[in-house]
């Protein structure tokens, strides 16, 4: 029996994650669920790109050098930009996810998490695009 292969969305999710393997895990959590994706190494690789104006969410580290996930948050908010941002993080600090939804994430995920888990919140975040 052939395979059913899965029509791509054109909604594009952009992850960005400065560990290469995490990346590309998550890249192909996502592309396995019929999104479009653009990888980046830090916040201001994809600040700097063309998927920036077409990007529909954004699954980002919070912990990378240069710019961290919340600074990454607040140069979208300067930028007037409304892209949803999921934030990930292996940083046990209890306070993170009440500071990661104060400053407009839609939520925080502690690595390792449950892709199911992350897949329901990007279902959730795409829902709340204008």
């Amino acid at each position: 029996m052939p395979k059913k292969r899965l029509k791509k969305s054109k909604i594009l999710v952009s992850i960005i994650e400065d560990d290469a393997s995490m990346r590309s895990a998550l890249a192909s959590l996502v592309g396995s669920h019929a999104y479009l994706v653009s990888e980046h190494i830090s916040a201001e690789d994809f600040l700097a790109s063309k998927e920036l104006s077409t990007t529909s969410c954004i699954i980002s580290d919070i912990q990378m050098p240069g710019l961290n996930g919340f600074g990454l948050i607040t140069a979208l908010n300067l930028r007037a930009s409304n892209v949803p941002v999921i934030l990930i993080t292996a940083n046990t600090d209890k306070t993170l996810s009440s500071k990661a939804l104060e400053r407009g994430a839609i939520c925080l995920l502690q690595k390792p998490f449950d892709a199911d888990l992350l897949m329901a919140h990007l279902s959730r975040a795409l829902k709340e695009v204008p």
